[in-house]
């Protein structure tokens, strides 16, 4: 997801070249809620593994739908009168994405569902 957004906000950052800002919040949103959250997620994972899978799986889903299955009909909207709807329901998807990769540290920090790997790396001299 986060190589897709990352391609297609670059692809979108060359209408500066050409002095053309019509899509300019689309390129940020791609760039700042595909490519960046999702990076952030995937580091996030890569180092402590996932606490709670089916709330990892939820959290992307969310992002997904709200950063980019959303993306495309906004774009169609743009210049209508009518599309509050969408900005309502990708704010929402992103939200709730941010409350389960939340919910998700919180887990890790009361230790609940620990991985193995970050108590290896805690335990491990760093110095």
């Amino acid at each position: 997801m986060a190589s897709i957004s990352s391609v297609l906000g670059i692809a979108l950052g060359g209408m500066v070249l050409e002095g053309d800002y019509e899509f300019m919040p689309v390129h940020a949103h791609l760039l700042l809620l595909g490519w960046l959250s999702n990076g952030i997620f995937g580091l996030y994972y890569r180092t402590c593994g996932a606490v709670q899978a089916r709330l990892s799986v939820w959290a992307h889903l969310l992002l997904a739908l709200g950063a980019t299955a959303l993306m495309p009909t906004g774009l169609l909207l743009i210049d209508s009168e009518d599309y509050n709807w969408v900005i309502w329901f990708g704010a929402s998807f992103a939200s709730l994405s941010a409350v389960a990769f939340l919910f998700n540290l919180i887990l890790l920090e009361k230790g609940d569902k620990l991985n193995h790997q970050v108590k290896q790396y805690l335990r491990a001299d760093h110095g």
